[in-house]
């Protein structure tokens, strides 16, 4: 079976179609308000039924045929419809009729049946099953917007599926705003801030998170300055189910994931973009060696890459990640709390011994026989097989795939990034999860859009509300966190070199 929405870990072809019938055959109705909805609604919906189009073919979008797109929207066809077919074909999926009893997702404070209302304006966002209250003026600040379609996506997403892990009943009322990351169960009383007006910044990683980021600058009116581009991959088939950027005809012959970002921003003239198709090391290496970087904003998924950022002596960095439940953002200024590499270290210096125990857990081998099979990469024999079968109550031969295999595959195939897992019964089955990405990456692009000094309790970092933002994007944000976490005590970390330290301070012009 081949189908870029799901990926099996454990049981058969026959066991995952049960899957996908349940994202073929899922109704979702969106419905915008009448008339010619607000520019907020409309990024709303919009992004909404991107997201969800991806995996989901039967979508019926509710809206006036007469309304017409908010000219401050990035350029395309004049009608919201139109907009919306498009949106909701990007993930290359075939349409479907939807049937009598769909989903219903009600934008903005429409008052109707609905299973979830969806609402947001400038930086504040609301999820719930009561109608919404949000009744300030009319903002062109996205990022409200775009955060709330992402909840409102996953939590449609997780209705589809009873089984998912980590779900939560969705809220009742759960409004949030990105300024301070503050949550209330009615509307927040926001400070009337624009975000910021041009942009200096290096974006590392254009892939799912690093995309979303992308597409959340596409839609700042009148967004200036300069964005650096820079990863060195192309888009392969199976990311447009998975990342909002990425289209199937760009998907089709590889295209460049930096040239596909800078097509995107394409509209904002008064924003220079720099395509660097590359690794980070590369490009910092190419560059004069006193030359500063500017805002780097991190959006790769290795701890390996998260270290050549910061072997660039960056002095601001702003982070993103996502788990399978866990999207976090974190600012981080070198030398002034910890850098993005400390909040790995733990991790990195305990990662066989760590490893070695978390597969013998699940795998029911002694930790010395997990050891010597991946040092040895022994191809996985039956008699293994059934008994890791027998120890994760999965059935006989649902990890036959994975017969003269090393252990390492089959320990890969279970890790998740930007994917839900779902168990069926005895059926282990990952789903991917565009709207997760795209939450962190739509964080990210917020967090790096805020104004600079004016307000510094309302962003993260150092001298700021906090340093680190997790939240389960399964839950509502009423249940996020945030924190302050240390430096690395000791000198494995790079931001605890003295001589590094003396060369970024002579760099910046840092006393």
């Amino acid at each position: 079976m081949t189908d870029h929405r799901l990926r099996v870990i454990a049981g058969s072809s026959a066991d995952a179609a049960r899957v996908l019938a349940i994202l073929d055959e899922t109704s979702i109705r969106v419905v915008l308000p009448g008339g010619q909805p607000s520019l907020a609604h409309q990024l709303i919906g919009i992004t909404l039924v991107d997201l969800l189009g991806r995996l989901f073919p039967r979508i019926e979008v509710v809206t006036s045929p007469e309304a017409v797109v908010d000219p401050s929207l990035p350029p395309g066809p004049p009608t919201l419809f139109e907009r919306l077919e498009i949106a909701r074909a990007n993930g290359g999926l075939e349409g479907r009729a939807t049937d009598d009893a769909p989903f219903t997702v009600n934008v903005g404070s429409i008052d109707g049946p609905s299973s979830l209302f969806v609402d947001g304006n400038g930086w504040q966002s609301y999820i719930g099953t009561q109608r919404s209250q949000l009744s300030f003026q009319p903002s062109r600040v996205p990022f409200g917007p775009l955060t709330a379609a992402c909840r409102a996506a996953t939590h449609t997403f997780a209705a589809a599926f009873d089984t998912l892990r980590a779900a939560r009943a969705m809220p009742r009322s759960s409004y949030s705003t990105i300024l301070g990351y503050r949550t209330s169960y009615e509307p927040i009383a926001d400070e009337d801030m624009p975000s910021c007006a041009a942009l200096d910044a290096v974006l590392v990683g254009a892939g799912s998170i690093g995309g979303a980021a992308t597409y959340a600058f596409a839609h700042v009116p009148g967004l200036s300055g300069k964005l650096v581009l820079v990863d060195p991959q192309g888009l392969e088939e199976r990311n447009p189910v998975r990342a909002i950027l990425a289209h199937p005809d760009a998907a089709a012959v590889g295209a460049a994931k930096v040239d596909v970002a800078k097509e995107a921003l394409a509209h904002h003239d008064g924003l220079t973009v720099v395509t660097r198709q590359m690794l980070i090391s590369e490009y910092h290496a190419s560059l004069d060696q006193e030359q500063v970087l500017p805002l780097v904003l991190c959006a790769v998924d290795s701890y390996e890459s998260r270290r050549s950022i910061q072997d660039a002596l960056p002095l601001e960095v702003i982070n993103a990640a996502c788990h399978p439940e866990e999207v976090t953002i974190s600012r981080h200024v070198t030398d002034a709390g910890p850098c993005v590499c400390c909040l790995h270290m733990a991790d990195v210096l305990d990662v066989v011994r760590k490893r070695s125990r978390l597969i013998a857990d699940a795998t029911g081998f002694p930790e010395m026989t997990v050891i010597m099979l991946w040092n040895a990469r022994t191809p996985l024999q039956p008699v293994q097989l059934r008994g890791i079968e027998r120890h994760r109550g999965l059935s006989v031969g649902a990890l036959a795939a994975y017969e003269g295999q090393p252990l390492e595959h089959l320990w890969r195939q279970a890790l998740l990034y930007g994917e839900a897992l779902i168990q069926v019964e005895k059926t282990r089955v990952t789903v991917a999860a565009p709207f997760v990405t795209a939450l962190a990456g739509f964080l990210l692009a917020a967090e790096a859009a805020k104004p600079a000094d004016q307000h510094p309790g309302l962003k993260l970092g150092p001298g700021g509300v906090a340093i680190k933002y997790e939240e389960c994007p399964y839950a509502s944000p009423e249940f996020a966190h945030l924190s302050k976490p240390e430096r690395w005590p000791t000198s494995e970390c790079l931001c605890r070199s003295s001589r590094r330290i003396r060369l970024m301070k002579k760099r910046y012009g840092l006393a």
